[in-house]
């Protein structure tokens, strides 16, 4: 397959790249392969920046899980392991593909899920429904390294007057945050709690901000708290480790509408992922009658009894939502270019290639919680082979799921 590629590409010869490989559960290898050769309907690119994300710990210590497992291949893209890894991408494009049109060498980009196009669920533009779909690092070569290449269909260009910054490789993060504001039928002037404020509940924040709506933010770390009420991404900040949260939650919302009073948030969001999806059952208590209450996490384990009676008495909607399509990327890009979600304040740190398993997965398992997203750069010389499974002695049970973003589990009376 010819390719069009841009200046420096054509003054480079095919050479090799560094990539950080899954190889099976608890093998990531850094690597030196050959660089990708975009095929017709593929865009190739040069990574500038990669974010760390929970479900790439959980990968790593417990997986396969997203990503094809051993001895198979995905049916849309053909690859299997060993597989880059990586899904939180912006970079530039160097080459595409002959079939290619609505990218060019030179544009910065990021990705979006995608999926097979044809069944009822794609036609509806409901990709994450799809029973076929496909994310960069999980079903095909990913971001955690110099170069990648995509399917077209899941390309999105950024637009120009967006320069080059870690913030950027948390547009998909942001794309997750705007499908779930989407699927909660979220109304300018409604009420939003955000239970958990870690990088996605914080990004779904400033999307319910951008809405037009009112913003309470929860959290057990003040560091949370404190970031969101600086840049005012809400309006009302709990502190569910000294507060009584269902009581200010309630005193913050009575009155706080034309539908007065208002015994809780119109619509929860549940961004914390506690364990055994107790952080579910406090965001279905803390809606109000008739609310919407909306799962973003993904919370591993078995969930705990849910009161049911609880959810019909009071007329109460949970909806589920899981990552995000292409739709959704481009507006989580519109709302970047137009300043109404900044996530460079999100950026606890830039790390190189060989230092994702000892810096970046030990610090996301850390019980400190002093972060919020870690950002590869794979520019940054490496320092020699990447750390195993021993650098995360002790905060991970063997066995079980690791939760890097999940809140200290708490009494509902409490958080």
């Amino acid at each position: 397959t010819r390719c069009r590629r841009d200046a420096h590409t054509l003054l480079t010869p095919m050479a090799s790249h560094s990539a950080l490989r899954f190889h099976g559960n608890q093998d990531l290898r850094l690597e030196s392969v050959p660089q990708p050769v975009p095929k017709a309907t593929e865009v190739k690119v040069r990574v500038e920046y990669c974010a760390v994300c929970a479900t790439d710990v959980e990968e790593f210590v417990t997986g396969p899980h997203y990503i094809q497992a051993p001895g198979t291949t995905n049916k849309l893209t053909g690859a299997g392991i060993p597989m880059t890894v990586g899904h939180e991408v912006v970079g530039v494009v160097t080459e595409i593909g002959d079939s290619v049109t609505t990218v060019k060498p030179g544009q910065r980009c990021v990705f979006c899920m995608y999926a097979c196009g044809n069944c009822f669920y794609c036609k509806q533009g409901n990709v994450p429904q799809c029973d076929s779909w496909v994310v960069a690092g999980f079903m095909c070569d990913g971001g955690l390294a110099e170069y990648m290449v995509f399917d077209e269909v899941g390309v999105v260009p950024v637009a120009d007057t967006l320069d080059e910054r870690p913030g950027l490789a948390l547009c998909e993060p942001t794309a997750v945050a705007v499908r779930a504001v989407k699927r909660s039928g979220l109304q300018a002037g409604e009420t939003v709690a955000v239970l958990g404020a870690g990088a996605i509940g914080l990004l779904l924040a400033q999307v319910a901000k951008a809405a037009g709506c009112r913003v309470i933010v929860i959290d057990m770390r003040q560091l949370s708290l404190d970031l969101a009420l600086k840049h005012g991404w809400c309006d009302d900040a709990v502190n569910g480790s000294s507060e009584d949260v269902p009581t200010v939650v309630r005193n913050l919302c009575e009155g706080s509408s034309a539908r007065i009073p208002l015994d809780g948030p119109d619509v929860v969001f549940d961004c914390a992922a506690g364990q055994g999806g107790e952080t579910a059952k406090i965001a279905i208590s803390l809606a109000r009658r008739g609310g919407r209450v909306v799962l973003v996490s993904v919370y591993g384990t078995p969930t705990k009894q849910v009161d049911f009676d609880s959810v019909v008495g009071t007329e109460k909607t949970i909806i589920g939502t899981l990552s995000m399509g292409r739709s959704d990327m481009e507006e989580a890009v519109r709302l970047m270019v137009e300043g109404k979600v900044d996530a460079d304040p999100l950026v606890s740190g830039v790390i190189a290639l060989s230092d994702v398993i000892g810096v970046g997965y030990k610090r996301m398992l850390s019980p400190d919680k002093d972060f919020f997203r870690i950002v590869v750069n794979p520019r940054l010389p490496n320092t020699g082979e990447p750390a195993g499974i021993e650098a995360l002695a002790g905060l991970y049970e063997q066995g079980k799921e690791p939760q890097p973003e999940a809140e200290p589990e708490a009494e509902p009376s409490a958080l």
